[in-house]
């Protein structure tokens, strides 16, 4: 992976999901949508792993809510 902002997008043209790139790893923050065009999932990544609180929306509209610390859940819907 290069360094820098990066692109993914849907065959319809809408885009998909950002984020950055930085010495190899994802850092930055990180935004994905559905291909409705509606948010799916903002959050952060820190040195490949995801840092501080995601949201992330259903189809429907409804928003969770989790926080990260060095990649691990410690809040939130976090999976067993």
């Amino acid at each position: 992976r290069s360094d820098g902002k990066w692109f993914q997008w849907y065959k319809n043209g809408q885009k998909k999901s950002e984020g950055t790139v930085l010495n190899n790893q994802s850092n930055g923050k990180h935004t994905e949508w559905y291909e409705n065009g509606h948010y799916k999932s903002v959050g952060f990544f820190k040195h490949d792993k995801k840092e501080g609180k995601w949201t992330d929306w259903t189809e429907d509209g409804q928003i969770k809510s989790t926080v990260y610390k060095d990649g691990i859940c410690i809040s939130g819907d976090c999976l067993k």
